[in-house]
């Protein structure tokens, strides 16, 4: 696989956009099937692939989230602009304002019009996912560039649930101190949740001053995850079983051509998203906007060097098939047009004229990365009403673990198929079958096994057994079969739930109907290693099956990483993740959408949002945290039940 660009910070000055170019190495997770292409990811909770529209299904002309008609009302479904200062962690605020678009059209939070403030945190995303050198600034590296992210790294974030992880070979060096990771997403500050506003005096540090100790910027680690990600999947034009890339001298179609049918399709049903770009300043010029508009012009984006790389993330908000692009010399280069917000500001940017933008551009259909690379889509669920999920897993990855200015490892982490696992000097056979074995932390009820793929189109069947014995032992206590399973991640809803007591074990096997999608997460970013001055993995933990119906620890087996470096890693551990309901208790969330709920028998829940009519009733000394109330909700306490300052709005 070719080498692939991390997403960094793309500062407003060509010397800067130069270092930004040599941003850090990716690792693709997938087989070498496409070129000059990072990996896109579509997270989609609650929506089946055939629930998606179909690519012949006719799809708007145009379509701008900012002002979406409902019930004769204009709302926005994204929220609004930010500005990532002079930290390289374009890719939060992309995927943030990809996640806020999901919450809003679903209702899980109320939609405004203007667009409303950014609700889920890149700040937290940045901080808690192993990525110290989101807060060091370019000037506080002597110009270097940081490691910036990748779409795996959110999916890791974003499903590895509740908990503090120590960051493998993390520095102790107090100007970079983060050491532990957690998971998300997280809201941002507010009633609900007061601990993660983006620090102002950080988004300001264009001098690259750090203060003695970064305590003060980071978020508590050990968060509850506000929502819970149920579907990851990816789109990356040319990808395993994804729409392929153009042959031979082909170029890349317009309005027409099936990869923008896909994102648009994905935009309608999930919400904006991400995509990566090419951010060379010199391609941004800007046309004059009629007089009486909101600001003085419209920027556009004209990409002049096709076969360039990417370096920074942002999110597609709608499209105008009928809007014409000009270069920066005012000539008309093509029709049919992204919409794209930006997370640079609403301020002057290089080479656009003097005064405000509105935070977006419009950039060309056949751009060959914007809409074909990194276009994430998220949708999220609901915690639940009453109880908490806890992830049983052995890994916390896919993460990035490029650490170079911290003494920590300096090889790209990821995923690799077991195509690509020796077993000493010979290759494995896989037969597509893998397993690893889940302990339970508490007692609570398993309702759930998260899945992955490599490739678009796989199937997989999830049995479960209750013991290990150089393999599955005895008769399956479950057997179901989840069919074309997408390139990403899929939360699957057990036919029957399991009740496991603290400290049990489960044997969860997965059968793929392709060896090479079954996903391996390999490098130092495994929870389960030896922590014995190396990474190296734990074995007893993980498990594939040879066509030989022979069982291998994957602890054994060599993996080369699928990029151009060439790295290899022994050790590897199976990504697949268990959902265990523990009754009594809820972390922070939100309520929404006339959902009546009841809290009885002395149960407790976190800091909750209620929204949009719903009716929550809290019985029997029940408790809550603090409480956000808006859109006519009701509330009630009965039999000494109490919360803590409820908080009322619209209501």
């Amino acid at each position: 696989m070719p080498v692939m660009k991390s997403f960094c910070f793309i500062p407003w000055t060509a010397s800067s956009l130069d270092l930004a170019a040599k941003c850090a190495r990716i690792v693709s997770p997938v087989l070498d099937v496409f070129r000059r292409r990072r990996l896109v990811a579509c997270y989609v909770v609650s929506l089946m692939v055939s629930q998606l529209p179909s690519n012949g299904q006719t799809v708007p002309a145009s379509y701008d989230l900012r002002t979406v008609t409902v019930g004769g009302s204009t709302q926005s479904w994204i929220s609004d602009i930010q500005n990532q200062g002079d930290f390289e962690d374009c890719w939060t605020f992309a995927t943030a304002a990809a996640m806020d678009s999901n919450l809003l059209k679903q209702g899980l939070l109320p939609a405004t019009s203007p667009p409303p403030a950014p609700l889920i945190s890149s700040w937290a995303l940045s901080t808690a996912n192993g990525a110290a050198e989101q807060l060091k600034t370019q000037a506080a590296e002597g110009g270097g560039t940081h490691w910036g992210g990748w779409e795996f790294q959110a999916m890791a974030y974003a499903t590895r649930g509740q908990g503090t992880w120590s960051i493998p070979g993390a520095s102790s060096n107090s100007t970079a101190n983060i050491s532990q990771m957690g998971g998300g997403p997280v809201l941002n500050s507010n009633a609900v949740n007061p601990s993660n506003n983006f620090p102002s005096a950080a988004a300001g540090w264009f001098s690259g001053t750090l203060p003695t100790t970064l305590n003060s910027l980071i978020p508590p680690v050990n968060q509850v995850p506000s929502y819970q990600v149920s579907r990851v999947i990816m789109l990356d034009q040319g990808a395993p079983g994804n729409i392929p890339l153009p042959s031979g001298n082909a170029t890349y179609g317009g309005v027409g051509d099936p990869q923008v049918q896909a994102v648009k399709n994905a935009i309608l049903s999930c919400g904006a998203v991400t995509t990566a770009m090419n951010a060379d300043w010199t391609y941004l010029n800007q046309e004059a906007n009629p007089a009486g508009s909101s600001v003085p012009y419209t920027v556009i984006y004209y990409n002049q060097s096709p076969t360039s790389s990417s370096d920074h993330e942002v999110t597609i908000i709608g499209w105008n098939d009928n809007y014409a692009v000009k270069n920066p010399s005012g000539q008309t280069v093509g029709t049919g047009a992204w919409l794209v917000q930006n997370s640079w500001g609403t301020n002057s940017w290089n080479n656009t004229a003097a005064g405000p933008n509105n935070g977006t551009f419009c950039a060309l259909y056949t751009d060959p990365y914007i809409g074909r690379s990194d276009v994430s889509a998220f949708a999220l669920a609901s915690n639940p009403a009453s109880g908490s999920i806890v992830v049983m897993q052995n890994e916390v990855g896919p993460i990035k673990q490029d650490f170079s200015n911290y003494s920590a490892p300096t090889t790209p982490t990821g995923m690799a198929s077991l195509k690509t696992g020796m077993l000493g000097a010979n290759p494995l056979s896989p037969s597509g079958t893998a397993a690893s074995l889940l302990t339970a932390s508490v007692n609570g009820t398993l309702t759930s096994i998260g899945v992955a793929s490599l490739h678009n189109g796989a199937n997989v069947t999830i049995s479960i057994y209750g013991a290990w014995n150089n393999g599955p032992s005895g008769p399956a206590l479950l057997t179901q079969q989840v069919d074309n399973l997408n390139l990403g991640y899929q939360l699957v809803d057990l036919n029957q739930t399991f009740s496991l007591t603290s400290n049990q074990t489960i044997v969860i096997e997965l059968s793929y109907s392709m060896a090479h999608a079954v996903p391996i997460v390999v490098g130092p970013d495994v929870i389960n290693y030896t922590n014995s001055g190396n990474s190296t993995v734990r074995s007893g933990l993980s498990f594939e099956q040879e066509i030989t119906s022979t069982w291998n620890d994957l602890s054994l087996v060599n993996f080369t990483h699928p990029s151009s470096e060439g790295s290899s890693y022994v050790g590897g551990i199976l990504f697949v993740k268990g959902m265990l309901l523990v009754p009594g208790s809820s972390g922070n969330g939100t309520i929404t959408c006339n959902s009546p709920i009841s809290f009885s028998g002395n149960e407790t829940a976190g800091n909750l949002g209620i929204y949009n009519n719903s009716v929550m009733t809290f019985n029997d000394s029940s408790s809550a945290g603090n409480i956000t109330i808006s859109n006519f909700s009701q509330l009630t306490f009965n039999a000494n039940a109490s919360a803590g300052n409820p908080t009322r709005a619209n209501a």
